[in-house]
């Protein structure tokens, strides 16, 4: 099964029935929730849209992410072979690719790194209050503040710490982490590697995201999505023109 065809069964699995869930309430009652109740989520519902630094800025802050995705994608095609079909029909590729690229960019940040986020600070908070919050020892937020915050920090080397521990509390943090590991787990089709390594992506994401805006994250994410197919559909040009 090809990457593209892997792509679409994930959005019929769980993972897609709990996306798909997620983005439904996150659309239609989290607009409500903080016009109702402004101080439960730290953030007015647009304000990841604002936009910050130049188009230049933003390529290069992304620059280590396109060199790590063109070195991944280039080890992958110069270690492997591809089928013959897959090189016959090399266009496909690039075509399906744009297409997919344009998804994971416009949707997957949209969902990921803006609506789910402002969505996971209430469900945690709520589900802090009722796993022992109301008696003054909330599960979900000692989780978070002694395990779950202080780990991602570590692994991200302290470029998310304002972020994972700002003023908003620890329900900030802990919603980054939560939609970072459905934006993991909605890749487990790529294979334990491609598993660990969309997390550090969606982290990088949220990186650029915090610092630049919503449409830097869209635009970067696009480009490196883009990125690694491109360098799938040259692979299989070169295997073409070779006989392979």
């Amino acid at each position: 099964m090809s990457r593209v065809s892997r792509f679409y069964c994930v959005l019929k699995d769980d993972f897609g029935k709990s996306f798909f869930s997620l983005l439904l309430f996150s659309l239609t009652v989290m607009p409500f929730v903080i016009w109702l109740s402004p101080d439960t989520v730290p953030f007015k519902f647009l304000q990841f849209w604002h936009v910050r630094g130049s188009f230049s800025d933003w390529i290069v802050s992304a620059l280590p992410l396109f060199v790590w995705g063109f070195a991944l994608a280039g080890t992958v095609a110069v270690c492997t072979r591809n089928n013959w079909d897959t090189n016959l029909h090399a266009e496909r590729i690039i075509g399906a690719g744009t297409a997919i690229s344009i998804w994971a960019g416009v949707v997957e940040e949209i969902s990921f790194r803006w609506l789910f986020v402002l969505s996971y600070v209430v469900l945690l908070k709520v589900s802090n209050f009722l796993f022992f919050g109301w008696l003054g020892f909330g599960i979900a937020e000692w989780l978070n503040g002694v395990i779950f915050i202080p780990v991602t920090n570590f692994l991200t080397v302290g470029f998310l710490e304002p972020f994972l521990y700002q003023p908003g509390g620890w329900a900030v943090g802990g919603a980054i982490i939560a939609s970072n590991a459905l934006f993991r787990n909605g890749h487990k089709y790529q294979g334990l590697f491609g598993f660990l390594n969309s997390w550090f992506c969606g982290m990088y994401f949220f990186w650029i995201m915090f610092t630049y805006g919503l449409l830097a994250a869209i635009l970067v994410h696009f480009l490196y999505d883009l990125l690694i197919f491109t360098t799938h559909y040259i692979d299989a040009v070169i295997e073409r023109a070779q006989g392979k």
